[in-house]
């Protein structure tokens, strides 16, 4: 795969994966300008030239599932008081600082590109069963595999990895994708407001923890969300289609307790 058909892929996983939120005071301000620079960044180290609207996570306006909107509606089910961490690097106002090295926040080589490949490698090794995960997927515009790793601070310190999988039955595609971002500053939970695509939330139970998994409304895929111990945060999202170009999938490969596992299983964390 050459860059221009990588970043164009990476454009369509990366836009619009929901934004984690502000806590108070200073860091209501700090994130708000750290979430508006990462996605500016996003725009300008994966979109092609002709690369066109916001997308959310595995759900994507250049091959098209749906568009962006600004706010989730909180769905009913169990509750949990959200995680918080307060550590983190600071913001600078003076301009972003790039990693040495690079002319912008994407490495294509080196130590943490190498975590995004390692990334994609677990990604492949939880494909749901019954379903494949090719290289290439035939009619397909859009590469089959793709990872990125970037970083989404100001001060070069906090990376940002994601990979994603054609996944298919029946000659009929989907997607799931997997965001990982290690010292992660937030919280976690359905009663978090967040920005992004519209979406219903549940609280899903998978053993003794409990995890948000959104719905989309506007088009046909989910995502989870968990917090891990260390600090770790990993999203996982699951879409219906993987480009117009192809047929969808009739139906989820995951149960939303599936895929809210899945966000806790500890190969997903690059650790």
């Amino acid at each position: 795969m050459d860059e221009h058909s990588l970043r164009t892929a990476l454009h369509e996983v990366m836009n619009g994966t929901p934004t984690p939120p502000a806590m108070d005071g200073d860091e209501v301000l700090h994130d708000a300008r750290q979430a508006k620079r990462a996605h500016r960044a996003r725009l300008a180290g994966l979109a092609s030239a002709a690369a066109v609207v916001v997308v959310a996570v595995g759900a994507f306006a250049l091959p098209g599932l749906g568009g962006r909107g600004d706010s989730i509606t909180v769905g009913s089910g169990n509750s949990s008081t959200p995680t918080v961490t307060t550590t983190g690097p600071t913001a600078s106002d003076t301009g972003p600082k790039l990693p040495e090295g690079q002319t912008d926040r994407t490495q294509t080589s080196g130590p943490q590109a190498d975590l995004g490949k390692n990334l994609l490698a677990r990604v492949l090794a939880v494909v749901p069963g019954g379903y494949s995960a090719p290289t290439e997927v035939a009619g397909s515009d859009i590469p089959a595999r793709a990872h990125q790793a970037q970083v989404v601070d100001d001060n070069a310190e906090q990376w940002e990895y994601t990979a994603y999988a054609a996944i298919g039955k029946d000659d009929r595609w989907g997607r799931l994708v997997v965001e990982v971002i290690p010292s992660f500053r937030g919280a976690v939970g359905c009663d978090v407001p967040r920005e992004g695509m519209e979406a219903s939330c549940v609280t899903t139970k998978v053993g003794d923890h409990y995890l948000p998994v959104y719905t989309a409304t506007g088009g046909a895929y989910q995502w989870a969300s968990f917090l891990h111990p260390d600090g770790v945060r990993v999203i996982v999202t699951q879409a219906q289609e993987f480009t117009p170009a192809v047929k969808a999938l009739t139906a989820y490969p995951l149960t939303p307790e599936q895929l809210a596992a899945l966000a806790m299983d500890p190969r997903l964390t690059l650790r």
